[in-house]
């Protein structure tokens, strides 16, 4: 599939708005509730049908576009939070995958301050999440436009913690709010002892720093029953919660 995606027919994807957010929820153990979604973006191709994030993403970049899909991620994400508002139904905290280039894009950061002087109510519901490709950037600027997103009310996650070496030097020189556990460390945690000790580390290391914890990647009851019940853990994510699915899809489960 991948060798099949051309310039021209993300060019087009772009001009068409073939690209759509999926939603997948956040449940909270204690409260036996969903507390939140993460939207997660698909391309919807004419011929080659629902492509998934990393089929594209690369292509994205070099194309140098990653800036105008995450200006679109956020637009309809407040878009979709202001319809669940509208439609009268339960409006979840939602939250967006966001690049190292955006971070430190003068144009996202702009896009971010006209958004918020229209509607600031909204971003009190937008969370920021950052991956491990943050060890890039200048942490300076980086950590100054993390302050200005925080300011505007919204949360800050470093996501896929636990998947490489970089994690503890971007939690020491920047401010985050939650920390997600990368899936790779939940696989099958119910009869890897390595996993469990680096995941009791990593949520002492995150309780002591005041992050909120999530775990991602619950795809088998066992998962779900260790994180339950042997952890401190008790906000996950994964298919065994839910899938990702369209909005109105969403509300259906």
């Amino acid at each position: 599939m991948k060798k099949s995606i051309t310039p021209q027919a993300l060019e087009e994807a772009f001009l068409k708005n073939q690209f759509i957010l999926y939603y997948q929820p956040k449940y909270d153990l204690e409260e036996e509730k969903i507390i939140g979604l993460e939207a997660l973006i698909r391309w919807q191709h004419p011929y080659l049908g629902e492509i998934g994030p990393n089929d594209f993403f690369e292509d994205v970049f070099k194309l140098g576009k990653i800036i105008d899909l995450d200006i679109w991620v956020l637009h309809k994400a407040i878009e979709n939070i202001w319809k669940m508002e509208e439609d009268k139904l339960y409006s979840y905290p939602v939250a967006i995958n966001l690049s190292a280039k955006s971070l430190c894009s003068v144009r996202f950061m702009q896009e971010v301050e006209s958004l918020f002087i229209n509607k600031p109510e909204w971003f009190n519901k937008l969370e920021i999440e950052l991956t491990e490709e943050i060890r890039i950037l200048d942490f300076r600027h980086a950590q100054s436009n993390i302050e200005k997103l925080r300011q505007y009310g919204m949360k800050i996650a470093i996501d896929d913690f636990g998947k490489g070496f970089a994690n503890i030097e971007c939690l020491r020189k920047l401010n985050f709010d939650i920390l997600k556990i990368d899936k790779d460390l939940i696989r099958d945690i119910h009869k890897n002892e390595i996993s469990q000790a680096l995941l009791d580390f990593i949520i002492q290391m995150a309780n002591v720093l005041e992050l909120s914890i999530i775990a991602e990647g619950i795809e088998s009851r066992e998962e779900y029953e260790y994180i339950r019940y042997h952890t401190p853990c008790h906000i996950i994510q994964g298919y065994y919660i839910g899938k990702p699915s369209c909005l109105s899809e969403f509300y259906k489960i």
